[in-house]
């Protein structure tokens, strides 16, 4: 082979690493160029994030003076719903067990106010989600005083009511005392004007020949005669007629001691009876009283007629 044959794949190679050095150094040069504008960036985004981070602390500052300013308020209206809840004065149990759990609650949101202020992180957060509680208390605590003042007038006219009603009471027991007190004078007068009247007596002392004797030891009964009169308004039927006979030392004269009375006066004792049918009338009537063996003793007597639990007439007769 000839030189000139041999040196044409030496030439080939050399040109081909020319180009490789060539290819290197423009990488180098770019690499070079790129490092150095990137430099120059990584520069100003340190002296970017430095100003960032001094607007950020001026930032946090701010906020955190905002948050102090807004801690306060909530403080403040904390203590102004503690204040306006203390002051409200309710009978009814059940809501005053209400309010007292929300002075509860309202004390915890100020316990947690005071330890937010410690965590200088999160301190302008907590503020924010207390500020948010703080407003559904007030906005719960507004309910409660619309429910309240609703109730206190509703109080209001109960009272009201309650003493429209005690009145019309006090004036209803006032007409049923006088309607009683005027019941009863008429029920007095009715029973004044009921009662029976006998009279046009005659009362002697009969024998155990049944014919009049005067003589106390010969008498052994006592008859008294007499008219019930007329009266309207009584209660017409049957009615027991009783007869009295009291003796001149005032013992009542009768034979057995069951022989008793209820009178308008009291129980009394009485000698004898008879049954009468009154039909409000004038009625004659004759009553006998058996006193034998009774120990008659001289003197004037006394004779008394009840019917009604009532004494209706008296008479009178002397035995010698």
């Amino acid at each position: 082979m000839s030189e000139t044959q041999n040196q044409q794949p030496k030439k080939k190679k050399d040109t081909l690493y020319l180009l490789i050095i060539l290819l290197l150094l423009s990488g180098l040069v770019a690499i070079t160029v790129m490092y150095r504008i990137q430099g120059d960036k990584w520069e100003e985004c340190k002296i970017e994030n430095q100003k960032k981070a001094v607007m950020m602390a001026d930032m946090e500052e701010t906020f955190k003076d905002y948050g102090v300013a807004i801690s306060d308020d909530i403080r403040d209206n904390l203590d102004g719903m503690l204040s306006q809840y203390d002051a409200i004065t309710v009978e009814n149990a059940e809501m005053q067990d209400s309010i007292n759990s929300q002075k509860a609650k309202i004390n915890n949101l100020i316990q947690e106010l005071e330890k937010s202020k410690k965590d200088k992180r999160g301190f302008i957060w907590k503020i924010r989600e207390l500020q948010e509680e703080t407003e559904t208390l007030r906005s719960i605590m507004k309910d409660y005083l619309v429910t309240i003042d609703s109730l206190n007038t509703l109080n209001i006219e109960l009272r009201g009511n309650l003493d429209i009603t005690k009145n019309n009471l006090n004036k209803m027991t006032e007409d049923r005392d006088l309607y009683k007190e005027e019941s009863d004078k008429y029920k007095n007068q009715v029973q004044k004007g009921s009662k029976l009247n006998a009279y046009s007596f005659t009362t002697i002392g009969l024998g155990y020949n049944d014919k009049q004797n005067k003589r106390a030891k010969k008498v052994a009964k006592v008859k008294s005669c007499f008219t019930i009169g007329e009266n309207t308004i009584a209660q017409a039927g049957k009615k027991n007629v009783y007869i009295r006979v009291i003796s001149p030392d005032g013992k009542v004269l009768t034979k057995r001691n069951s022989y008793t009375l209820n009178t308008n006066s009291g129980t009394i004792v009485y000698s004898d009876k008879r049954s009468v049918d009154y039909k409000n009338e004038a009625v004659d009537v004759c009553i006998l009283a058996d006193v034998r063996e009774l120990g008659l003793v001289k003197g004037n007597y006394i004779v008394e007629i009840y019917a009604d639990g009532a004494r209706i007439g008296k008479d009178s007769f002397v035995l010698k």
